[in-house]
């Protein structure tokens, strides 16, 4: 019996590691990292002729598109002050599997939270706390571990982690640009290469804190099934 309940405790830390991911997407989100990017950490000059206001605006307005999803038809006649077209059909597409990513990421939030609101309180009812805790603290050192590596891989070569990042995500090479093209003159590898180091950071921020209550809380109390499964 020990043996199911420490798979089931391993699957529940498991997804507990994985929200903890999900989170860190969301709140790179409600974070204004364009602005934060270009402002306070710079970006290489455009080699195309954009000056970095004319680029800062360009991103924040993309952001804008992706976060909310509307008007999306709208980014094919967006153009340039000379007349080009600022997004081919191509990077419209990326921008729209995007959007429909940054969706599912946040319904992911959304559950994933009324889960462990919902475990909480059952917990704290079956007198199964210490068995709750246990779960977080197991699921946030998973994710600190995760993103160790992934951190590990960044440093090492960051185009490997970007690519696996893209094929995971999106299908064929549909994000795949030429240098000339607008997403990439607005957000080059040095901007996604800053982005995945402020997520790890949140990441591991949240997931040490996490990791340090639940530590703290999984041993004051006894979980209710302990001694029948002794």
């Amino acid at each position: 019996m020990f043996r199911y309940a420490n798979h089931g405790r391993f699957a529940l830390s498991l997804l507990f590691a994985l929200y903890l991911l999900d989170i860190g997407a969301c709140a790179m989100c409600l974070w204004d990292f364009v602005r934060f990017e270009y402002q306070t950490l710079g970006l290489p000059q455009d080699r195309f002729g954009l000056s970095a206001e004319q680029r800062l605006r360009w991103a924040e307005a993309t952001e804008h598109y992706l976060q909310r999803g509307d008007n999306m038809v709208e980014l094919g006649s967006l153009r340039f002050f000379d007349g080009t077209t600022a997004f081919s059909q191509r990077e419209r597409a990326h921008l729209w599997d995007t959007h429909r990513l940054l969706v599912r990421a946040h319904l992911i939030f959304y559950i994933g939270t009324a889960l462990i609101t919902l475990g909480g309180t059952l917990a704290a009812i079956k007198r199964a706390r210490r068995l709750f805790w246990s779960v977080l603290k197991i699921g946030s050192c998973m994710a600190c571990c995760i993103i160790a590596v992934l951190a590990l891989s960044l440093l090492l070569d960051f185009r490997i982690l970007f690519n696996a990042f893209h094929t995971l995500f999106f299908k064929s090479s549909s994000w795949i640009f030429y240098d000339t093209d607008t997403l990439l003159r607005l957000f080059p590898l040095r901007f996604w290469r800053d982005a995945f180091l402020c997520y790890f950071a949140i990441i591991l921020a949240f997931g040490s804190a996490v990791s340090l209550v639940s530590r703290k809380l999984s041993g004051g109390t006894h979980f209710e099934n302990e001694a029948s499964c002794k």
